[in-house]
């Protein structure tokens, strides 16, 4: 049980994560790629799609990397990987104000922001978290990720639009990467310590668990990845295209941004209340009637009319958004330990970049096909639907509370 810790020292631990949060991939590049686009097409002529073609990168570099970075966190802990890649991110951004006319050195330099991305990422952090709490893990996850994700992509933006607006595009590039410096750096170098592995503090966090390759055989495993996999890559999706989606039906701008922004805030405000729901509940189901809420969220999103009803569909989405972040890194840690925590955390994380960056090429794909989104939502609804009802097949934790592992059975 975390009463084993210093409180002093998981409160620094907690607040090392959420800082650590406001820096990763989605704050410091995602949030900001639209403020980045039209003036890049403008200054080297180069078609838009052309331009995010790279946020294919984004998914496929952390993808490959998330595993390797995660069994070094396992191996000399997260604090001094955390240290490195900050450093590693934040000079791989400063390179994008250096960009020229060639578009393949733009990949190139993103293809440098993906790999460097995932040695200072969520699911690094997931780790510290985890490592430091047990009976309140699921609230300290939540907190962590859905506040440091929200407040950093509301501030580095911010900062970006006018630093631009005063000095250009490429001094917003550097002033991006000195977020990412200026915020990470100190935060990992003088407020984050590794938990401790050894002595009576410990209580075994990290002698129990099982490796991914005995995770990989068990059911739950599958069950779990898979499904919040999909989802992820759904919400996403739909995510990046809830403009186009209600322009479709004529819907106007307006609308469509609030409806946005009330999806963006929501899933940052659910993922930490599903936490909190998490730590309360003894069984994972907890996590099927949340998971489902995409559901009528995307049907109400095709077929819903009025702001209200639009609205209340990005409250559905977002707490399905919000769930899944929270769940993935809390439920695989109470199946399977916490002694490869980071490996098996960067394997599952993989699977939900892949989702997240081909989903949007296949809605997209059958939108140019069928000149409409209607029918490749209703089928991501019946999918995420299937999802969430095999998610009922989880059977109980493993690692409990007490972190005394039950009998592990395997599929």
């Amino acid at each position: 049980m975390t009463a084993g810790f210093d409180a002093s020292a998981r409160r620094r631990a907690l607040i090392a994560a959420t800082l650590g949060n406001m820096v990763t991939l989605t704050p410091a590049v995602a949030a900001v790629f639209g403020l980045f686009l039209l003036p890049l097409a403008e200054t080297f002529g180069w078609p838009r799609a052309a331009i995010s073609g790279v946020l294919a990168l984004i998914s496929i570099g952390p993808a490959l990397v998330s595993p390797f970075a995660g069994r070094l966190a396992d191996r000399l802990g997260a604090r001094i990987i955390l240290i490195v890649g900050t450093i590693g991110f934040a000079v791989s951004i400063a390179l994008l104000s250096l960009t020229t006319h060639s578009l393949a050195q733009f990949y190139l330099t993103f293809a440098l922001v993906a790999v460097s991305a995932a040695f200072v990422s969520t699911p690094l952090l997931a780790k510290v978290v985890s490592d430091w709490y047990d009976t309140h893990r699921g609230a300290a996850l939540g907190f962590a990720a859905g506040f440091g994700n929200g407040l950093g992509s509301t501030v580095i933006p911010i900062v970006a639009a006018a630093v631009m607006a005063a000095a250009g595009w490429r001094i917003a590039y550097l002033s991006v990467a000195a977020c990412v410096l200026l915020i990470g750096l100190p935060t990992f170098v003088f407020v984050m310590r590794d938990a401790p592995r050894k002595g009576p503090a410990a209580q075994d966090n990290h002698r129990e668990g099982v490796t991914l390759k005995e995770a990989s055989r068990d059911r739950g495993f599958w069950l779990v990845v898979g499904a919040i996999a999909a989802a992820a890559g759904a919400a996403t999706a739909i995510f990046s295209h809830v403009v186009p989606i209600l322009a479709e039906r004529g819907i106007g701008i307006a609308v469509a941004t609030t409806v946005l922004a009330t999806f963006a805030m929501g899933t940052a405000a659910w993922q930490m209340l599903s936490g909190v729901i998490l730590d309360r509940m003894p069984g994972p189901r907890i996590v099927v009637p949340m998971y489902l809420a995409v559901v009528p969220g995307i049907l109400l999103l095709i077929w819903g009319e009025g702001t209200a009803i639009l609205v209340l569909a990005a409250c559905l989405l977002a707490i399905g958004l919000g769930t899944q972040f929270s769940s993935l890194p809390y439920v695989l840690g109470r199946y399977f330990g916490l002694r490869h925590f980071g490996l098996i955390m960067g394997a599952a994380y993989s699977a939900v970049f892949v989702f997240q960056g081909i989903v949007p090429v296949i809605l997209d794909h059958c939108f140019d096909v069928q000149q409409t989104y209607t029918h490749a939502l209703t089928a991501m609804a019946a999918c995420l639907t299937v999802g969430g009802l095999l998610l009922l097949l989880l059977p109980k934790y493993r690692y409990g509370m007490d972190n005394v592992p039950a009998v592990v059975v395997h599929a």
